[in-house]
């Protein structure tokens, strides 16, 4: 018995290294992005009237994109950016097996082009109302500035960070296209990822290239980690956005979830 749980572990543990599951043939995860920042949590219990063994699971799935291109404006200062915005569902990137869902990868056709398009807004040119309560004003993205005003000027020496600041702000717009300070009652041109949302929220992000980040973190709380970003030579940064994924499901658990559990967890988000 010892030596077949023995085999097991080390048939799965060479699955992982392959990136192939028994089902599928194919752990789809995508390249660019930090597969640490999955942290798929597994938790053994019992479930249900009728006693049968379960588990909880718990992880973070890639959902969206923020991409940012940025362009030096003249105003005199030299640390002042302007970015225009694309917030896109991530899968048109890559895809990602869904424990929660029998390790189904999502189709393309069943997925929008873009949530929100600065080019399609005008207000992200124009900041809103110059008197704002000071609740509103005092919004901040931890430590890299304000959610408002929600546009795309902003003011940083690390390029990263004023990328990373305008793909908040971005997203935020996607998730509740009603302002909460709006511009002579604007409604912002999006579909909305949360209808009626009217709180901000500091999402899980990490930037997507090549190496991949060491982890990721909350909007704002990058600890220092961007500063020493290599600036990027088209101005483009991509930054993607996860959600935490959780589900109960009888055993035996499908391969991917297994598979997702093997892979290292260095995700900060809380």
């Amino acid at each position: 018995m010892r030596n077949s749980g023995v085999a097991a572990v080390v048939t799965l543990a060479v699955m992982l290294a392959a990136g192939v599951g028994p089902a599928s043939g194919q752990l789809s995860i995508g390249g660019g992005v930090n597969r640490g920042c999955i942290s798929m949590r597994i938790y053994y219990s019992t479930c249900g009237i009728i006693p049968y063994p379960c588990a909880y699971i718990s992880f973070w799935q890639p959902k969206w994109i923020v991409s940012t291109r940025a362009s030096q404006e003249n105003t005199g200062q030299p640390d002042f950016h302007f970015h225009n915005a694309i917030v896109r569902p991530v899968n048109y990137l890559f895809a990602f097996n869904d424990p929660c869902s029998g390790c189904a990868v999502p189709t393309l056709a069943a997925l929008v082009p873009a949530f929100y398009e600065s080019a399609t807004d005008p207000a992200w040119r124009a900041a809103q109302a110059p008197v704002m309560p000071s609740t509103i004003y005092a919004m901040k993205v931890g430590v890299w500035g304000g959610y408002y005003p929600r546009v795309g000027y902003v003011t940083h020496p690390t390029p990263v960070v004023a990328s990373a600041l305008a793909a908040t702000r971005a997203f935020d717009i996607a998730r509740q296209p009603i302002d909460l300070w709006p511009v002579f009652g604007l409604v912002r041109p999006t579909i909305p990822l949360v209808p009626t949302a009217q709180t901000v929220v500091l999402p899980c992000m990490c930037r997507r290239f090549t190496p991949v980040p060491p982890f990721c973190f909350r909007a704002g709380f990058d600890f220092g980690s961007l500063i020493p970003s290599p600036v990027s030579p088209t101005g483009i940064y991509e930054w993607v956005i996860w959600k935490r994924r959780s589900c109960v499901l009888p055993l035996p658990l499908s391969w991917c979830a297994h598979a997702l559990a093997g892979l290292p967890k260095l995700n900060f988000c809380l």
